[in-house]
């Protein structure tokens, strides 16, 4: 696994309700979202992913994968702002 640190992203109150554990389920298609997992400093950590909804689930961050199991939450992106 890579060492690069993860690009934090810092997630709206209203967004904080929204986290699914992944052992209960999966994002249905391939598609970018946030994630929660433990970085190398074992801490927890709030970035963006890809996930590859392949033979073995994967989330794509920072040029390396992660598993289902090494990501505990996830969720969709937000909806970007609208314009004026």
């Amino acid at each position: 696994m890579s060492d690069q640190p993860a690009i934090s992203v810092r997630v709206a109150q209203e967004q904080r309700d929204n986290w699914i554990r992944t052992r209960e389920r999966l994002p249905e298609k391939a598609e970018w979202v946030l994630i929660v997992f433990k970085n190398f400093s074992d801490q927890l950590t709030v970035s963006m992913a890809f996930f590859d909804p392949g033979e073995e689930p994967q989330f794509y961050h920072g040029g390396d994968y992660l598993t289902a199991e090494e990501v505990t939450h996830w969720q969709p992106l937000p909806d970007p702002p609208k314009e004026k």
